[in-house]
């Protein structure tokens, strides 16, 4: 038996060569090309008395249902989901060698899955691309004096929104309190970053000085 992978052409021909050829088809050449699912028998003679018959069943397997989406672009530590679960195949052979029919991916890169339908194989590919996205640095952990405080700024371009964990909404802001302060970023593409520092009190002298 045979098998057709999503139409594709099969070629039908006899081990050996004779002098007359009869297909099922009707075809009286020495090979054909078949693309369907059926039974195709071949009669061969050599001088017109005695003939030879050999019958081959055609299977075709359709391509499944494998897309794995258009190109698309992540954000930097975010997870991308990629599947393949609607294909319904045997098996599942990723580029970064997983094996599940879905996978999750936090680089970019070319990914691709090829399936296993029965004795047919299909494949999709997407290519990943990095979103840009400005890191954060808000500086050392630093302590300030008891009365003082710490200006600090965590401008980045293209960011859209600031929300510090005691909810303050600024780029920059001064800080007079001790405690463990940090900032997510959120950009115009929707990427984020965070930024951290601790800010720890300290009990400064002082000197007075009396006049005379």
């Amino acid at each position: 038996d045979r098998v057709s992978c999503n139409g594709d052409t099969i070629l039908l021909q006899p081990p050996f060569p004779a002098n007359q050829y009869l297909w099922s088809t009707g075809a009286t050449t020495a090979s054909i090309l078949v693309n369907t699912s059926g039974t195709f028998w071949l009669e061969i003679t050599n001088d017109g008395i005695c003939f030879s018959r050999d019958t081959v069943n055609v299977e075709t397997v359709a391509a499944p249902l494998l897309e794995l989406g258009n190109d698309t672009s992540i954000c930097a530590n975010n997870a991308l989901k990629l599947s393949a679960s609607s294909s319904d195949a045997d098996q599942y052979k990723w580029s970064t060698s997983e094996q599940d029919s879905v996978i999750y991916v936090l680089d970019s890169g070319l990914y691709w899955v090829q399936v296993k339908l029965g004795n047919c194989f299909f494949s999709d590919s997407i290519l990943v691309e990095p979103k840009p996205a400005a890191s954060l640095d808000l500086g050392i952990d630093t302590a300030i004096c008891r009365g003082d405080s710490l200006f600090i700024g965590a401008q980045l371009p293209n960011a859209e929104r600031y929300l510090w964990s005691d909810n303050f909404e600024d780029s920059t802001r001064y800080i007079s309190s001790p405690g463990n302060y940090s900032v997510l970023v959120t950009f115009e593409n929707g990427c984020q970053t965070i930024g951290e520092i601790e800010i720890s009190e300290i009990t400064c002298a002082t000197t007075l000085i009396m006049p005379n």
